[in-house]
């Protein structure tokens, strides 16, 4: 994530340097909001390294995911494959910790009642997984990094849709 960080600042400079033409993309309009990004970015990275507790820093996490989502499409003038993909993939980071801090919060409820041997055992992404950084790196995870994803022998994903519905298991797989 640092080195997004300061891919973000040299391309700033890089912009101010050569420029871009685009009327949306001129180095007046630009570098205020590629630093707003960065900045927005910096946050993110200080609250959420080292495994965060969703329930306490949740909301601003909410927060920075909505400012980074609408100061990113200026990111685009910077035609950088590397910081479109980085980008895609921390909105889509973004959009699930939305999912599961606040839309299926109820669910996760009902489940917990449960008080489910398979739900406790249930650890979709590995932790020397997450540690080795392969999921920020891959776009797509290899058979291998998903074959518990939805739980020992699917139990995940049948004790959802057995208690919140098989909407909820599409939506949750989805995200």
């Amino acid at each position: 994530m640092y080195s997004i960080f300061y891919l973000l600042n040299s391309l700033v400079l890089l912009t101010y340097v050569i420029g871009i033409d685009r009327s949306k993309c001129t180095p007046k309009v630009l570098g205020p909001k590629v630093t707003k990004c960065n900045e927005t970015l910096r946050h993110l990275i200080e609250i959420t390294s080292d495994k965060p507790a969703y329930k306490k820093i949740g909301k601003a996490v909410l927060k920075d995911c909505k400012s980074f989502e609408e100061c990113s499409p200026s990111l685009k003038c910077l035609n950088n494959s590397s910081l479109d993909i980085a980008t895609e993939n921390l909105i889509a980071n973004c959009e699930a910790v939305k999912y599961f801090t606040v839309e299926f919060s109820e669910c996760k409820e009902k489940l917990k009642a449960l008080d489910s041997k398979c739900l406790k055992e249930w650890n979709p992404f590995p932790d020397d997984f997450l540690k080795t950084g392969e999921m920020m790196n891959h776009t797509k995870p290899s058979k291998e990094d998903c074959k518990d994803i939805n739980g020992k022998d699917d139990c995940g994903k049948k004790q959802i849709i057995e208690t919140c519905g098989k909407l909820e298991w599409e939506h949750f797989h989805k995200v």
